[in-house]
């Protein structure tokens, strides 16, 4: 008798569960104040630290887990609704509990210790917003007719970007995904659509420098922007897990992923062990794809200069993780203008760090410039400038490695620092002490 009272209320209980997975979820309107309140408050430290939401905890399943063991893991943590992503792996859910009955620390110490499920905090940050003008979408007239072994497939995980700000078909357009039936090129994962149309600014002038510097060489290509960030710039850790999650699985297989964003977390309120989601997403895909990540910036106003994340209080992601095919890139400026190069040597001289960039001897590989890549780009209101940018031209480059037939991303990333220069400052600051310029073929 007891056996099948246990069983119709787990029936009933799966029904319940059933009904509700179809409601959406909004984001609670006390953490968009709880955002703008501790930006506002700790914007003399470092760029918009990350804010960890009081009742979302974003999970994996291992795959062999059935329906109703979902439901009781659900139970279990005190989970009143979910969503799945809105395109890709249904093993993935963000899971928003009752925050009245146990704490999102609670869920996250539950899981840890899971077999069966994965569970990190949900993060809300920012990226920098860079405006550009934008025009009428032409999303089908840009994709790319299908490449040849040499093509390079660059993932750019951002704001979107803007189609007609580009003048030829340059967008990856391969092997639909079944659990999104209506994809054309790419996925806006903050509205849940087909279309990663910019709607901010930042993820187009970051496909513009990738692409600009590729047809420079000649090099073929094709892009996949991938959406996780909205109008203002603002995304989550959610939105960052299921676009990664679309980029990974994506055949013919994405070269290179493109991550001109991140957030800071105190290191004495998350550690980082309890926040593997998206690292192992990265190290699954360590024989083929190099992930290619920014430092960070200091705010404009800081007092403090640049900012050490490996000494400081904040720890900075994804750029933190120590994957051996992610290649993380700090930002410099040329004193005087031009570099000053032994030829010799390969040593440049006057290479600095730029006074907002970030830096680490541990956790930052090299470092490229922080800004002068759009001299010549109208309807701008200032130039733009960050790691967002040392980032993305340091993606061109290792563009370079893949045309040539290199695949192993360990072996790319010794390649560049083999072709860089080396900078006696930047021993200093930076793993590597690696430079590299634009309008040099290092």
């Amino acid at each position: 008798m007891e056996k099948k009272m246990f069983l119709l209320i787990g029936i009933l209980f799966l029904i319940l569960q059933g009904c509700s997975s179809d409601e959406e979820i909004p984001v609670r309107s006390d953490n968009q104040s709880e955002i703008t309140d501790f930006v506002s408050s700790n914007a003399k430290t470092v760029d918009r630290p990350a804010i960890k939401s009081r009742n979302q905890v974003v999970v994996r399943y291992k795959p062999h887990l059935t329906a109703s063991q979902r439901y009781l893991k659900r139970y279990q943590n005190h989970v009143t609704n979910y969503e799945p992503c809105s395109c890709g792996d249904s093993d993935l859910e963000l899971w928003i509990i009752d925050n009245t009955q146990i704490s999102v620390e609670d869920v996250v110490d539950n899981l840890e210790t899971d077999a069966d499920v994965e569970g990190d905090y949900q993060l809300y940050f920012s990226i920098d917003d860079q405006q550009v003008a934008f025009g009428v979408p032409t999303q089908n007239d840009l994709i790319a007719p299908p490449g040849s072994r040499n093509t390079v497939n660059i993932a750019i995980i951002d704001t979107g970007v803007d189609y007609a700000s580009f003048s030829k078909p340059f967008l990856y357009g391969y092997s639909r995904n079944q659990s999104c039936p209506s994809e054309v090129s790419g996925w806006d994962f903050v509205n849940g659509d087909p279309n990663p149309q910019d709607d901010a600014g930042h993820g187009t002038l970051v496909t513009k420098l990738i692409t600009k510097e590729l047809d420079k060489k000649n090099i073929d290509h094709r892009i996949l922007a991938v959406k996780a960030f909205n109008e203002n710039g603002r995304g989550s850790y959610w939105n960052i897990i299921c676009a990664m999650n679309y980029v990974i699985h994506k055949r013919p297989r994405i070269d290179i992923v493109n991550m001109s964003f991140g957030w800071y977390i105190e290191a004495e309120e998350i550690l980082p062990s309890k926040q593997d989601i998206l690292k192992t997403m990265i190290n699954s895909r360590l024989r083929r794809t190099l992930f290619v990540a920014s430092a960070g910036n200091v705010t404009p106003d800081s007092q403090n200069g640049p900012y050490d994340v490996d000494g400081g209080q904040y720890l900075h992601f994804p750029s933190g993780y120590n994957s051996i095919n992610l290649l993380t890139v700090g930002g410099c400026d040329i004193k005087g203008g031009l570099p000053d190069i032994n030829p010799v040597t390969n040593v440049i001289q006057n290479a600095r760090l730029a006074t907002r960039s970030n830096y680490g001897n541990i956790s930052i590989d090299m470092v490229a410039p922080f800004s002068g890549y759009f001299p010549a780009m109208g309807g701008l209101e200032k130039q733009p400038q960050g790691t967002s940018f040392s980032c993305a031209f340091t993606s061109s480059r290792v563009a370079d490695f893949y045309s040539k037939g290199s695949t192993f991303p360990p072996g790319i990333k010794n390649e560049l620092f083999n072709a860089a220069y080396t900078s006696p400052h930047m021993q200093e600051v930076t793993k590597e002490g690696k430079v590299i310029v634009t309008d040099k073929d290092n």
